[in-house]
């Protein structure tokens, strides 16, 4: 995967996931997900090694 910045939109950190738009949208609802930063306005953004974190964590196993 090329390099990506440190701070995702969600739709990058969909991409950077695997999932389609249907399914990182019930990722945000699942406890342990890792929140939305919002540093240059109202757009949230995700922290790349926050997604990382939890994908390595094995919690993707039990959602997909």
């Amino acid at each position: 995967m090329s390099e990506l910045p440190i701070l995702l939109y969600p739709n990058q950190a969909q991409k950077f996931l695997g999932v389609k738009a249907t399914k990182f949208y019930e990722l945000l609802q699942t406890p342990g997900f890792p929140k939305p930063r919002s540093p240059l306005g109202k757009r949230p953004m995700y922290l790349r090694k926050e997604l990382e974190a939890w994908a390595e964590s094995g919690y993707v196993r039990k959602l997909l």
